[in-house]
């Protein structure tokens, strides 16, 4: 008998732990203990970037309690601190407080009795609690609508090994104490909370042999503390579900049948106790898989050593194919209804936490490594602040190690762009600028969580324009054609060029719409026979960036004007000793200046030039006067010439006389 035992132990101990040992959690979800939330604010706040640059987007929540807290950090698991004791528990239940009940054991030994442990989310600590009446595995634990536990089955300890006791857990005296016995022992059965406030059990191990499998049904009434037997189901089960649904039915799902795995499931009417076929079977075989009351009111079931997630609708009472390929293959999934209505995934050999989404029928990661993939997941209840507490357990003879975490799901925010034309989002945060905005066209960055949505303005700017100098032509003396490509991005703006060592604007366009092409610069005002380094810049409208400076310098040299043509008029208003020099110039075009030279004709050594002329530029030709005075009287012969320069040289005109008057 003790060999049968133990080998019975090892069999049970490489799946009983995948089990689903919590009764399903109920809909709708705990209000979170910080109160609903009441606000949302979106940073940062009036933010801008550049056409084509991203900006991450945050929101934080502002509960009523007035606590807040960081919306858009993403999903995390973390470790919780280190729980005093040696107990690998069997069961974690979320109490009425908030707090989790652990209890129960995974040790053949009837000797072991050790207290269990309250976890507190709010402070993230561990308290020893009371000792069950007896040592439990492979049992189930339910909250009750009294806010007791009932924990029902066992299997291991004792003369008979199955256990028909049963005890409830008061958290308000922080004790066990005995209810009434099963009406059949069992140990892995399911417990289901009814409506009515009664808890359903059904199935179970009920022998050590092979096989020996149950398919009795019993009510547990915690008005009169009793047992009685109800149904039974149609086939004999264990390690199945059992799953309340909306309309206060149970749905009881797969299991063991007799060594074999079953697809079958049947419905607990509530009102007549018994049990019934679904109008058609899951599509596979599945035990120690889970089943999560959605809150569309249909059942996900995932795991069980099937790679194909199923929905069970209870309006047309079949299941279908979801679709989705679960990577829970091994028995042991649990799967947790969050209060986003999306549903968390966790198990053995799960080496990423997995989302389900009803709503898009998508299977996703979180992107968050499950560290204890190689653990049992033994319990996943949802806190009442939202997050998820893992249990789980690795099993090492003689002794094992025990795990809890802290699952904190991803928000369910919903980003938008008041004008996706300017700005978009993702459904991550993260915002793209599209096109430059005006007083006008500013977008508002949206953030919404179910009713509440918080805002804030993004203003977009345009890029900075793109120049490239490409060569100069048509150079003349004073002007020549700078050739470039320009884009303005989107954006309307200008062009103008900029030549050294000149200072000032040589050329410029004006762009009334956006502009991407070659462009052609018509640059005036330039110095003949000069050397010039220049290079297009380019300015935009709707940025704020500096202007932009084209590239590369365009190196050129302008043309020298011909040489001038200087002509030597006669001498006018002659007098005793002054008189008026007169001539021409032929600039050719260019700018110069012009002087006079004379002398006595008698002593041409003596040579006199007058100041020098500036001239401006002129094709034709420029007429040069000078008084002169201070000549000598008598009838004293002068010669004089004219002298007219440009930067293309100078030209000397033929001499010409005149004679001084007596007086």
């Amino acid at each position: 008998m003790n060999m049968i035992r133990k080998t019975a132990i090892v069999v049970l101990w490489s799946s009983v732990f995948s089990f689903n040992l919590q009764a399903e959690p109920l809909y709708p979800l705990p209000i979170p203990d910080t109160g609903p939330m009441s606000s949302v604010a979106v940073t940062p706040a009036n933010a801008s970037l550049i056409v084509g640059e991203t900006k991450q987007y945050q929101v934080s929540g502002t509960f009523m309690d007035l606590s807040t807290r960081d919306l858009s950090a993403g999903a995390s698991r973390i470790a919780t601190p280190a729980i005093n004791s040696t107990s690998l528990f069997g069961s974690a239940t979320l109490l009425d407080d908030g707090k989790v009940l652990l209890a129960g054991v995974h040790q053949n030994d009837t000797s072991l009795s050790l207290p269990s442990f309250l976890y507190d989310p709010a402070t993230n600590t561990f308290a020893e609690t009371s000792t069950m009446q007896e040592p439990r595995s492979y049992f189930v634990a339910t909250l009750l609508k009294t806010r007791k536990v009932l924990f029902v089955g066992s299997y291991g300890y004792g003369p008979s090994d199955f256990s028909g006791t049963a005890e409830l857990y008061d958290p308000d005296t922080g004790t066990f104490s005995y209810t009434s016995s099963t009406q059949i022992a069992r140990s892995s059965p399911t417990a289901t909370l009814l409506d009515s406030g009664k808890v359903l059990v059904t199935g179970g191990w009920v022998g050590e042999m092979a096989g020996v499998i149950t398919s009795a049904a019993e009510v547990y009434d915690p008005t009169t503390g009793t047992f009685s037997l109800t149904g039974p189901m149609s086939i004999r089960r264990a390690w199945h579900t059992a799953t309340r649904l909306l309309n206060g039915d149970v749905l009881v799902i797969g299991g063991n049948a007799v060594n074999l795995k079953t697809n079958t499931a049947e419905i607990y009417d509530h009102v007549t106790g018994q049990f019934r076929r679904t109008n058609n079977d899951m599509a596979a075989s599945r035990q120690n898989h889970a089943a999560t009351l959605l809150a569309n009111g249909k059942v996900f079931i995932t795991g069980g050593s099937v790679a194909e997630d199923e929905i069970y609708d209870p309006v047309t009472a079949t299941f279908s194919k979801t679709g989705t390929i679960s990577p829970l293959r091994s028995e042991g999934a649990k799967a947790t209804l969050l209060g986003n209505g999306k549903v968390f995934l966790t198990g053995k050999n799960l080496v990423e936490d997995m989302i389900y989404d009803p709503a898009t029928n998508v299977l996703s990661s979180t992107g968050i490594a499950n560290a204890n993939a190689t653990a049992f997941s033994v319990g996943a209840p949802l806190l009442k602040n939202g997050k998820v507490f893992a249990l789980t357990v690795k099993i090492e003879f003689p002794m094992g190690l025990l795990f809890t975490d802290i699952f904190t799901p991803a928000e369910d925010i919903t980003w938008s762009s008041s004008r996706p034309s300017v700005a978009t989002i993702n459904q991550t945060g993260l915002a793209s600028g599209v096109s430059y905005s005006t007083s006008s066209t500013t977008p508002s960055i949206a953030a919404s969580l179910g009713t509440i949505s918080g805002s804030t303005s993004l203003k977009v700017y345009s890029k900075s324009p793109t120049v490239v100098t490409n060569s100069v032509a048509n150079v003349q003396q004073t002007t020549a054609t700078l050739n470039g490509t320009v884009n303005t991005n989107g954006d309307t703006g200008g062009v103008w060029g900029v030549c050294a060592p000149a200072s000032g604007n040589f050329g410029s366009v004006i762009l009334t719409s956006p502009f991407n092409g070659q462009l052609s610069l018509n640059m005036t005002g330039l110095e003949s026979n000069t050397n010039y380094t220049c290079h297009m810049n380019a300015w935009v409208n709707h940025t704020n960036q500096p202007d932009t400076v084209g590239t590369p310098d365009i190196t050129f040299k302008t043309l020298t004007y011909p040489a001038p043509v200087a002509t030597t008029g006669v001498a006018t208003q002659i007098k005793a000793t002054s008189a008026t020099l007169n001539g021409t110039c032929n600039l050719q075009g260019g700018s110069g200046s012009a002087w006079f030279t004379y002398w006595k004709t008698a002593k041409p050594s003596t040579v006199i030039t007058t100041t020098s002329q500036p001239l401006l530029a002129s094709s034709s030709l420029v007429a040069v006067s000078q008084s002169i005075s201070g000549l000598s009287k008598g009838v004293t012969a002068y010669t004089f010439t004219l002298t007219c320069e440009n930067n293309g040289g100078k030209d000397i005109g033929v001499q010409s006389a005149f004679q001084t008057l007596n007086r």
